[in-house]
């Protein structure tokens, strides 16, 4: 049970489905009392309950007192990044608080779809030995730009705003993609956190803001309209 700041109050709910494995969802409380958007709702993610609704809905009520008895509602956060005057920090569904502690940052309806593509996967130590390839000769501008990906979460301390780094070369297979990716592996996945130019301007934009103070990359540039791209690059920044 959760707090969501365009929803209201909401409950995480998990559907264990025997071929279709594991499904989360987020359930405005609202939904749960009124028995057609609840069965849509419900419908929409595998769950056939059309014959048994009202023992769903009465279901959900008793977890929905239950938790009302037990603690406050969690807080969704619409955005990833620093909150509470900078003293927690928030990716994905955790939050890394000053003193040291993780806790568990339920997703909001902004950042629902994109939370999985920011969950810990894999190994540190062979994430590393990838990055120390960096520090090989000739890798001084990809080195900077992996720093730079590094360093995103201080920008807001500072008076740059959105600095926009553009990576190009006359040559094709030099880097681009791949030094993007492993920037982008910093806060989540290499792949699923990128974007290109065939997704919309909305799209990015909304992106861009739940993002915050995370780098939103953006592949194959060169496809964007000069005009679009002046434009875009002025509201960003």
């Amino acid at each position: 049970r959760f707090h969501d700041p365009e929803e209201g109050d909401c409950l995480h709910v998990v559907h264990v489905s025997g071929q279709d494995g594991i499904r989360e969802f987020m359930m405005p409380q609202r939904m749960v009392t009124k028995k057609d958007t609840c069965l849509d709702l419900l419908s929409r993610h595998g769950f056939y309950a059309h014959d048994r609704i009202h023992l769903i809905q009465k279901y959900l009520n008793a977890w929905v007192k239950y938790y009302q008895n037990q603690s406050r509602a969690l807080q969704a956060r619409p955005q990833f990044g620093f909150y509470n005057n900078d003293t927690c920090f928030v990716v994905g569904d955790r939050e890394y608080r000053a003193d040291g502690t993780v806790n568990y940052s339920p997703p909001s309806n902004a950042t629902f779809r994109l939370t999985p593509h920011y969950t810990p996967k894999g190994s540190l130590d062979e994430w590393k030995k990838v990055i120390q390839v960096l520090e090989a000769p000739g890798n001084e501008a990809r080195a900077f730009v992996f720093f730079a990906g590094l360093g995103t979460i201080f920008y807001h301390w500072s008076d740059v705003g959105s600095p926009l780094i553009n990576l190009t070369n006359t040559a094709s297979g030099v880097g681009k993609t791949t030094i993007q990716r492993v920037v982008a592996s910093i806060w989540g996945s290499p792949k699923g956190t990128m974007l290109n130019t065939e997704d919309t301007k909305n799209a990015l934009f909304q992106r861009f803001g739940v993002l915050q103070h995370l780098p939103l990359i953006l592949d194959e540039m060169t496809n964007m309209d000069g005009e679009d791209l002046s434009k875009f690059s002025f509201q960003l920044s």
